[in-house]
């Protein structure tokens, strides 16, 4: 997660996400505000991990598996 980051805190993306869509530094911010933002940053890792996930799965040539819940046919 570390490379992901790319040399940001979790905080500092919080903060970085707050500021950017409600325009109040951290210490301003109300706690649906703090919580909206951590959501996003968090999201942000998030899809930054699956990314690259993506790209290592693609690049090795490596299998995938998917499963499929044939349950619902029945009755």
């Amino acid at each position: 997660m570390e490379k992901l980051l790319s040399g940001y805190t979790l905080q500092e993306l919080i903060e970085n996400r707050i500021s950017q869509m409600f325009g109040v530094n951290g210490a301003d911010a109300s706690i649906d505000q703090i919580y909206k933002g951590t959501s996003l940053a968090i999201n942000d890792v998030l899809r930054a991990r699956r990314k690259a996930f993506n790209t290592k799965v693609r690049d090795g040539q490596y299998k995938r598996v998917y499963y499929l819940s044939m349950e619902f046919l029945m009755g």
